[in-house]
């Protein structure tokens, strides 16, 4: 379950090795973790790594050229958490 008092992250580029250690930063933080990156396997790979560890992280594969993408990842984050309170990108 989340919480919505928890701080939320978006972190595009989730999938890669700097996205990865960025997002487990962040997790290590008690942040809640919006996953975003184009290889949508790879970045299932990562967030249920993540979650393994009892962590908030979800997963939001997509391709950052398209701004529907970009309006609805971050519609998710703040739908889910009621909040955004930073982007990596």
């Amino acid at each position: 379950m989340i919480n919505t008092e928890q701080k939320t992250v978006v972190v595009t580029g989730a999938a890669g090795g700097m996205g990865q250690a960025i997002c487990k930063k962040f997790v290590a933080n008690g942040y809640v973790v919006i996953a975003s990156d184009s290889n949508a396997e790879r970045l299932i790979d990562t967030t249920d790594e993540l979650n393994r560890s009892g962590q908030n992280v979800l997963a939001k594969p997509g391709d950052l050229r398209s701004k529907a993408y970009c309006e609805d990842l971050i519609d998710t984050a703040i739908r889910l958490t009621a909040r955004l309170d930073a982007l990596v990108n």
